[in-house]
């Protein structure tokens, strides 16, 4: 994957007289602290080490439970141009000399410190430097860099924009060796093969997926009067309800209700309206190469805004709109046995985001089928989703799938993604309702012939057409199916295809994704609408009316003065427009194949 491009570019020193504007209305709690930039650092640096000592600071986190401590900080050097034109400082972390049990003594990098603020003392008032944010993987001792404040308050002043490819991902790695420090994602809830999923998905960058605890209602009400302030842990929430992902890292600055965390992206995602809570750390895990913070989510106090490559902003008070989603799965077999239904109801919110909502179905739902069907082998799936997009009525789909080994199909998501990804016209998801039926019986067919004794038919009669289905696991057998012939279709001989739905379904998806033959969004909602179902013989008829196809879109019963001279008119894509009539017969298979018959219709 093609790594992410940095978003920031340096504001050197230019940028200092609006990081003042950004803190002119600071509370007063926060009035007497204020920020020190680079080329003020730098002499203070550079004279310490003139001198064979080391200029110092010191650093807020919490290493166990909610309330933040001091870490101290020895700054070795700037590193200038680091990330582009971004300057970065080198400093090395040590355990406050109150504290008995030392942690970075025997930790080195942390997950989680991510966003830790930094603190110097000059002319007897503490300073803000900037955030924890990167550290080097088997180092013996604690070094690591910082970003500096200046960058991160920059955030503010960006304007709200999103990326448009999820997968172009962001890699951990920084130059000299160096890694950003790794951002735990705790997942509580999802079964050792699903998380397996999300850990191949999220390899290569700087997010660590982690099975932890997620929020409850002990801690809720036990911490319900934590805040957040600087050196607080906190969580960025992609999942909630009865699975929970919740991303963990530390507060840097609070002014108000603005806040700034982590030191560096999440995923570089632009602007990202994702629910902030305040987090439980339960305890520092010392790992060779990198260790980390335990923590859990407590309750939402805010939203994020952006996410970009020096910090994650948000404001407090804010909320930010979940999509509820609601799975339920049932297992035919089993309901057979026991002669009433059985299903596993599962409702999750997942992150309202056009490009990461779909991601975050689609784990979701291959860790409800990990935990309902774990030992699903060949199978048959039958799904019924409902799907509420902003503005526009319910979409109702049915379709069927065959699946090698796994019960999980990822095409069920097509639609959502296409729609709220699509160029035309941003399109909100408000809700998702997937109800999933599971066969163990391999029942997948195919069409092995299509046959008719009928010779001539009127328009407007049904003829009987036999349909020869074929399968590796029973003998060939026919299903008897009825064919309507169209009241308007022309005499003469007409072709009839008959297939199965589970050979075309996926062109709906493709055209919807390539805009094949869409317009707008209401062309791309309307092809979902009429989307062939994946358990049905289908029998269809092509055939030209007296219409006109102008634009794409097809006009009826045109009047034939009007239709000729329309088509004369080279500007107006005007052609004679054709018509499909199709039949479905739905089995309790997936269809695959086809065959054509030929009749003659009569006058």
């Amino acid at each position: 994957m093609k790594s992410f491009i940095n978003v920031f570019q340096a504001l050197a020193l230019s940028s200092l007289a609006g990081v003042a504007v950004f803190l002119s209305s600071a509370p007063a709690a926060w009035a007497g602290v204020p920020t020190i930039s680079v080329e003020q650092m730098s002499p203070l640096i550079d004279g310490a080490n003139e001198k064979g000592t080391r200029f110092r600071g010191y650093g807020l986190t919490v290493f166990e439970g909610t309330e933040p401590e001091r870490f101290e900080v020895e700054f070795r050097s700037i590193l200038w141009n680091h990330e582009g034109k971004e300057h970065r400082y080198l400093v090395k972390l040590t355990d406050s000399p109150n504290r008995k049990e030392k942690i970075l003594a025997k930790a080195t990098i942390v997950s989680g410190m991510s966003g830790s603020p930094v603190y110097v003392t000059v002319g007897g008032k503490d300073k803000l430097v900037g955030a924890v944010s990167f550290g080097f993987p088997f180092a013996k001792e604690w070094l690591g860099g910082v970003t500096p404040i200046e960058y991160m308050l920059a955030i503010g002043e960006r304007p709200l924009e999103k990326r448009e490819d999820l997968w172009d991902k962001a890699s951990a790695e920084l130059p000299g060796g160096a890694q950003k420090i790794s951002t735990p994602l705790y997942i509580s809830g999802f079964a050792p093969k699903a998380m397996g999923l999300v850990r191949k998905q999220f390899q290569g960058t700087s997010i660590v997926p982690m099975a932890g605890g997620g929020s409850s209602g002990h801690l809720a009400e036990k911490y319900k009067d934590v805040t957040l302030k600087p050196g607080s842990a906190i969580g960025l929430q992609l999942v909630s309800g009865d699975f929970d992902w919740t991303a963990a890292g530390t507060v840097t600055w609070v002014d108000g209700d603005k806040i700034l965390a982590f030191g560096h992206s999440f995923y570089d995602l632009g602007e990202a309206a994702y629910p902030l809570t305040t987090a439980y750390v339960q305890a520092v895990i010392p790992v060779l190469q990198t260790s980390f913070k335990l923590s859990s989510p407590i309750r939402p106090v805010g939203s994020s805004t952006q996410d970009r490559n020096a910090a994650v902003a948000g404001l407090l008070g804010k909320t930010a709109k979940m999509i509820p989603v609601r799975y339920v799965v049932r297992n035919i077999k089993q309901e057979k046995i026991q002669g009433r239904k059985v299903e596993d109801v599962y409702n999750v919110n997942v992150a309202n985001d056009n490009l990461f909502s779909p991601f975050l179905m689609r784990m979701v739902l291959a860790n409800v089928l990990s935990l309902s069907e774990p030992g699903a082998k060949d199978n048959t799936v039958f799904i019924k989703t409902k799907i509420k997009f902003k503005g526009y009525e319910p979409i109702e789909i049915d379709d069927a799938y065959y699946n090698f080994g796994e019960a999980f199909n990822s095409n069920i998501f097509n639609p959502v993604a296409a729609v709220t990804s699509n160029p035309m016209k941003k399109v909100a998801l408000e809700s998702l309702d997937v109800e999933i039926s599971i066969d163990h019986d391999f029942k997948i067919a195919y069409i092995a012939e299509v046959r008719t004794d009928a010779k001539k038919v009127k328009p407007g009669k049904m003829i009987d057409v036999a349909v020869t289905l074929a399968s590796y696991n029973r003998d060939n057998w026919v299903a008897n199916i009825k064919v309507p012939i169209p009241a308007d279709i022309q005499p003469g001989t007409q072709t009839i295809n008959i297939y199965g739905g589970g050979s075309v379904g996926w062109l709906t998806d493709l055209k919807a994704f390539y805009g094949i033959g869409v317009k707008s969004v209401e062309d791309m909602l309307a092809l979902f609408r009429e989307r062939i179902r994946g358990d049905a013989i289908v029998s269809e008829m092509v055939y030209p009316t007296v219409g006109i196809r102008v634009h794409g879109k097809v006009y009826p019963n045109i009047p034939d003065t009007v239709r000729w001279t329309l088509m004369e008119n080279n500007e107006l894509e005007v052609s004679a427009a054709e018509q499909a009539a199709r039949h479905f017969t739905i089995m309790d298979w997936a269809v695959y194949g086809g065959g054509v018959i030929q009749i003659e219709v009569e006058e």
